[in-house]
């Protein structure tokens, strides 16, 4: 199975993530920044459980996949 190199749903939401950071010390945005870090602690979380299940995944496919051999 190739390897495929798509954006993903984590990568758009740690873009965003970094980009409202930036935003935030430029200056640029003006609004909550009690929301944001809110959203950015959500991201964080989400990207660990995200990594754990991937991980568990790819753990499984690749003990099925040794089994096939």
């Amino acid at each position: 199975m190739e390897k495929e190199n798509r954006v993903g749903f984590g990568d758009v939401l740690i873009t965003v993530a970094v980009l409202m950071m930036i935003m935030k010390w430029a200056g640029i945005l003006t609004a909550s920044w009690v929301a944001i870090n809110h959203f950015n602690l959500f991201v964080l979380i989400y990207l660990v459980i995200v990594f754990f299940i991937d991980l568990t995944i790819q753990v499984i496919d690749s003990a099925v996949s040794k089994r096939d051999e």
